[in-house]
């Protein structure tokens, strides 16, 4: 959600691997592949636009993203914080987010964070720089 009504979908991404060493999400590694180009919204024009202009996501040049997490720490409400490496057009930069997990394996992750536009070479007009993001994944046992 970029600050209007459309809600941007990506809907190719996998899991590359995977580890919660004995069930502590504390010490929790994620790596995700995202393929850029699958990113969908109920606005058409405006998801070809921002799939293929160099000052969105320029998936022809830039056709994955990825996220590294290694680590997280719980806090007194029994959520998650921790500090993803987020890749995306050749840039890698931190995004804090916030998680909720279920205490057994298959996880099931439910979480939120924000990303900056800027610091990932958008350029192009929006509504605003500080664009929310939400996620949900089962991550599989190791």
């Amino acid at each position: 959600d970029a600050g209007s009504p459309n809600v941007f979908v990506f809907q190719k991404w996998q899991i590359d691997e995977v580890k919660v060493p004995d069930g502590d999400m504390e010490q929790v590694q994620v790596k995700l592949t995202i393929q850029t180009g699958s990113l969908q919204t109920q606005w058409k024009d405006l998801e070809k636009s921002i799939r293929k202009k160099k000052d969105y996501f320029y998936a022809k040049k830039f056709p994955r993203a990825t996220v590294t997490i290694d680590g997280a720490k719980k806090i007194e409400d029994g959520t998650y914080t921790t500090t993803a490496m987020l890749t995306l057009k050749g840039v890698t930069k931190a995004v804090d987010l916030n998680f909720t997990a279920s205490e057994t394996a298959p996880y099931q992750i439910k979480g939120s964070g924000v990303i900056t536009r800027q610091k990932f070479k958008f350029t192009g007009g929006g509504p605003k720089d500080e664009v929310p993001v939400n996620f949900e994944v089962s991550l599989p046992a190791e």
